[in-house]
């Protein structure tokens, strides 16, 4: 029997934070001033952070159980953090991105490739589909939908892949942040900076890490 949805002080709480995350992801997006890349790259990050804490909400109330075409968006979320954390820094040190950096992102295009059809069995019905008679449906329920042991170990799979992630790129700016400590000044700025939302991240990787 699915639970009755329910919110609790701290889901409310964490709600709120993700709307007020949102919110101020708007208003980095639409800001000219400044170092303009940089804050869109911070606003992409914290859009990114938003909903997969807004996805949280929905799991933790048991909102997600009753509304399945929640499921599957916000899974790959987790490989954007650490790369786009990075390049912003990068961004905000050099004036621009590095070469190739778009492959630090190939982590997270494939895993959304592969939950597009799991999206899809979210959002159709896991009932509507098993019960379908289109060629579709009927292809990936017997070969991915009904294989359920196969499909839970594969998100497993890629939570630790995500887990292995945050992590790495935790040390890759840890690394950053003590190259930076060398070439200049602690009381500097841009140093202090760094080492606000380097910390920040690697607390939350921690935490994530712990949490799975």
């Amino acid at each position: 029997m699915i639970p009755e949805p329910s919110f609790t002080v701290w889901t409310i709480l964490f709600l709120i934070a993700a709307a007020q995350g949102i919110f101020l992801s708007l208003l980095l997006g639409i800001n000219n001033r400044g170092n303009i890349k940089s804050n869109k790259i911070m606003a992409v990050f914290t859009v990114a952070f938003s909903l997969t804490l807004t996805y949280y909400v929905l799991f933790w109330t048991g909102f997600s159980c009753n509304f399945m075409w929640t499921k599957g968006w916000c899974s790959a979320l987790p490989f954007l953090f650490g790369p786009l954390m990075y390049l912003y820094l990068m961004n905000i040190k050099n004036g621009e991105l590095p070469a190739k950096y778009s492959l630090h992102f190939i982590p997270f295009a494939v895993h959304f490739t592969y939950m597009i059809t799991f999206i899809y069995w979210f959002t159709a019905g896991p009932d509507a589909i098993a019960q379908s008679n289109l060629p579709l449906n009927m292809y990936l329920h017997d070969k991915i939908y009904r294989h359920t042991d196969t499909v839970i170990f594969s998100f497993k799979v890629f939570n630790s892949i995500q887990f292995f992630s945050l992590l790495a790129y935790s040390v890759l700016l840890i690394r950053f942040l003590l190259k930076e400590k060398k070439d200049t000044n602690r009381q500097d700025v841009k140093h202090r900076w760094y080492f606000k939302n380097i910390l920040c991240y690697t607390l939350f990787a921690v935490s994530f890490s712990f949490y799975w």
